[in-house]
């Protein structure tokens, strides 16, 4: 079964919903996808202008969800996510009061615009299978500090847009080389440069030449 707008699950007033496993005797497989009357699959956010809404839990059920889904749930603060979905583009867009989002292992890549705009977002870990960063996956993620592993082989050129912080392996030789390739600007904030601790000497100093932007190894100090 595949759910759309989930009218009959939540009211005006609604802070938290929870995708049943089942619904009309079939399992709910996919949600905030419809099909046209030409026959087409379509996508749209499946509980968007909910401003109440706190909490959303979704089934393992689920192997598949239209992109948009949370899109600007300003007031959405916990996600639970299938652990059989992987991610699409604008996901959580807008979600700009959630803080913690735990992202199933089967998750391949962070599309477009995934996390935009999620200003409040301090812990997200990428699994181990995550190979691609799309562009503007992180724009306006002012408080992300993230760790990108070595599995990592595709950022798109805005794809770490406003991120103050990123630390990757020191194994990493694509993830060195990438950092250096940037946009020398990105929203007034100085890429481009690649560095370790050991390297810089003082921090510091280093921390002003990239202009409170900081590119640190693994177990690095740059803060």
């Amino acid at each position: 079964a595949s759910l759309r707008g989930l009218s009959e699950y939540y009211t005006d007033d609604i802070t938290e919903l929870v995708i049943p496993y089942e619904y009309n005797g079939y399992p709910v497989s996919k949600v905030g996808y419809w099909w046209n009357y030409d026959g087409f699959e379509e996508c749209e956010p499946f509980v968007k202008g909910k401003a109440s809404l706190k909490k959303v839990i979704l089934p393992d059920s689920i192997t598949k969800m239209g992109a948009m889904l949370f899109n600007e749930l300003e007031g959405l603060k916990e996600v639970r996510l299938s652990e059989n979905c992987d991610l699409k583009p604008a996901t959580f867009f807008g979600c700009s009061a959630i803080k913690e989002i735990k992202l199933p292992e089967i998750t391949s890549s962070i599309p477009c615009q995934c996390f935009e705009g999620c200003a409040s977002l301090r812990v997200l870990d990428l699994p181990v299978n995550v190979s691609t960063i799309n562009s503007k996956a992180f724009s306006g993620c002012e408080s992300l500090a993230l760790y990108i592993p070595d599995s990592v082989t595709s950022i798109e050129k805005t794809g770490l847009e406003d991120l103050k912080k990123i630390t990757i392996p020191p194994s990493s030789t694509y993830l060195k080389e990438a950092l250096k390739e940037f946009d020398p600007y990105v929203s007034g904030v100085r890429m481009g440069y690649f560095a370790t601790s050991e390297e810089v000497g003082n921090i510091s100093a280093a921390l002003d030449e990239l202009h409170n932007y900081a590119v640190s190894l693994s177990g690095g100090e740059a803060e």
